[in-house]
């Protein structure tokens, strides 16, 4: 019985929100629902306290439904050690804000995973929102999403003198489960880390500088760059650390951010090889891709780079790199180079600084710096530059790491606007939702693994 009042809680939603009164206007009330559903979209999880005084896990997903003002709901609890589908449900809410739900156990679930909507054995009738005789016959849920979070607030709607909830609990969205690859200096000591099953660990132990670790897509590699032979050079090893790295590109130039190629066959790499010394606080250079056995070094860039700020991401079609170069008038701009003719062509143009680009898993979409002598913002547009959206609208400086690999978040690196204080977090793109990430402290360089 438990479980099944957890699943009617998890699908009987109302708000009081922005309400519209049956002479509203409609089609705002619809766009603003629609925006509401939009908003919590994604994966989000809780423990739960149980008559039997143990917790009890239980993760919902919200996924969009066949018009904008509905959604499906999936529900899983975790017995034992393995998490099983408990609920289905389809939502919608009409402008006057009612919401209405079908809604089958997972005994009631079609082969297929779909949800026998139209049979009546499945629509359980008996929790809907009103009795025949137009009174109430469960328990009301109020939903307030927070920044970090989405409560359920229960209460027994038979009985409207009571006002003390039967049930209050907040889920957090959960975080992809992927591992996290980063940089974190422990005990005077940089060195590659990941983070995965709930635990960090450190992947080199050199005493030489180890940064910039950048997971292969076939989630077999890492690649990073170390100064423990000296200048800074790439390294490559197995994504779980069983096997000592390995150098790429030797020699006695400066070669740094690795990028993987999207078949992790090739790394697009940073290097100021072949040219004369550097101006103090300069370090002009080329970009290179070489193949992960080291051979075939071929340099891609026609005209030296100002300094250390590509390349940045390899697209998932193979057909280009990100990378960024000053210009008089508006500083650091995105460019995107076509590997196969060598152009590149110039997607920002804003006054602000914009660098460190990353495409989206999909291709679709870009993430970058936004830079200015005040503050740095994590930015987000389409493939061409154009439709930017500011993700980040706290002061301090934020630094985006990476996508998740289903692209639903971004790793953020924020520093206090005084610079004495680092966080790491991750932004869920579709809400604006900022969740920390659990790793070491002093961590750095994040980078999502496959």
């Amino acid at each position: 019985m438990f479980h099944r009042t957890i699943a009617v809680a998890l699908c009987m939603l109302s708000t009081t929100a922005d309400a519209q009164d049956t002479n509203g206007h409609e089609s705002q009330a619809n766009d603003s629902i629609a925006l509401f559903l939009e908003s919590i979209q994604g994966e989000w999880e809780a423990e739960l306290p149980v008559p039997d005084d143990t917790m009890l896990s239980i993760r919902f997903s919200v996924e969009s439904g066949p018009t904008s003002n509905s959604g499906v709901w999936r529900t899983t609890i975790k017995r034992e050690s393995a998490w099983e589908l408990h609920a289905l449900a389809y939502l919608w809410c009409d402008y006057t804000r009612d919401w209405h739900f079908a809604q089958t156990l997972a005994d009631d679930v079609a082969g297929d995973g779909t949800l026998c909507l139209l049979d009546d054995d499945h629509l359980r009738a008996d929790w809907l929102a009103n009795s025949p005789d137009g009174t109430p016959n469960h328990r009301f849920l109020d939903m307030l999403r927070t920044e970090d979070s989405l409560r359920f607030i229960v209460l027994d709607a038979s009985d409207p003198s009571n006002k003390n909830a039967v049930l209050d609990v907040s889920y957090t969205r959960r975080l992809p489960d992927a591992p996290l690859y980063f940089a974190a200096t422990v005990d005077g000591n940089s060195d590659i880390w990941v983070f995965t099953d709930g635990e960090s660990r450190r992947l080199t132990t050199d005493p030489g500088l180890d940064n910039w670790p950048v997971p292969s897509p076939d989630g077999r590699w890492v690649a990073f760059q170390s100064q423990r032979d000296g200048s800074y050079d790439i390294f490559v090893m197995p994504s779980d650390g069983s096997a000592p790295p390995r150098k790429l590109a030797s020699g006695p130039s400066h070669d740094g951010l690795p990028v993987w190629s999207p078949d992790s066959s090739e790394i697009a790499f940073f290097s100021n090889r072949g040219l004369p010394e550097p101006e103090p606080r300069t370090l002009p250079g080329h970009i290179y891709r070489v193949s992960l056995d080291g051979t075939g070094l071929k340099r891609l860039t026609d005209e030296p780079m100002g300094s250390t700020v590509g390349p940045s991401s390899w697209s998932p079609d193979g057909r280009s790199l990100l990378l960024s170069r000053r210009n008089e008038e508006t500083g650091l701009d995105i460019y995107r180079l076509d590997l196969e003719t060598g152009t590149e062509h110039r997607l920002t143009r804003s006054p602000e600084d914009e660098y460190g680009a990353q495409y989206s898993p999909d291709g679709s979409r870009i993430t970058y710096y936004l830079e200015t002598d005040e503050h740095c913002d994590v930015a987000i547009s389409d493939y061409e530059g154009t439709e930017r959206t500011v993700l980040t609208n706290d002061p301090g400086w934020h630094y985006v790491q990476g996508w998740s690999p289903d692209g639903a978040w971004v790793a953020v690196l924020s520093y206090s606007p005084d610079y004495t204080e680092s966080t790491s977090r991750a932004i869920h793109v579709k809400s604006g939702q900022l969740v920390t990430t659990a790793v070491v402290p002093g961590a750095r360089e994040f980078r999502w693994g496959n």
